[in-house]
């Protein structure tokens, strides 16, 4: 392979678009029962869920923190369309059913959650707290995306070709 088309190769995959992951965003639901019924978590802001039907999609495995405990899994966090009567719930009622607005935008095999804070309420129209969704502070994602990978693996080719053929050319000379 010529320097030209590894160049060429090169920035071929370095203008290709790659899927980041969506932001995470952070989501505090603050109760008027006090703080030991408070809970938080963070999930992307636009997620895959792990199942979806008209009125809701689910969520499996999101790590919850209640009441300032410490932060256990969830099996499953459920999120309603407007037609369901907004809001979430957990399976197993870990995090209470809370109705409100929708919030995300988007067909439910393709949710993006919406920012702000939004006031919920039991099923009877009780209100029971707020829930704040905003931008999530020092979350890293750990692993480099794979355009990421893709540079870094021809970057060392390059160099490993460039040294092998300047090798040569000295074992030439001699």
């Amino acid at each position: 392979m010529t320097m030209k088309a590894l160049a060429t190769l090169i920035i071929g995959i370095a203008i290709l678009p790659s899927s980041a992951l969506a932001d995470p965003l952070q989501f505090n639901f603050t109760s008027v029962f006090g703080s030991s019924s408070n809970f938080s978590f963070i999930v992307d802001s636009a997620p895959v869920p792990d199942g979806s039907l008209p009125n809701y999609f689910i969520l499996n495995g999101v790590a919850v923190t209640i009441g300032g405990g410490p932060s256990i899994d969830i099996n499953s966090i459920y999120f309603y369309t407007s037609n369901q009567g907004g809001g979430l719930a957990s399976a197993g009622g870990t995090v209470p059913a809370l109705f409100g607005d929708q919030i995300f935008d988007g067909p439910t095999n393709l949710p993006q959650f919406l920012t702000g804070s939004y006031e919920l309420h039991s099923g009877t129209g009780f209100t029971l707290g707020t829930l704040a969704i905003g931008a999530a502070a020092n979350v890293s994602t750990g692993v480099p995306e794979p355009s990421t990978w893709a540079m870094m693996l021809l970057g060392f080719g390059a160099i490993g070709l460039a040294a092998r053929r300047k090798s040569r050319k000295q074992v030439a000379r001699v």
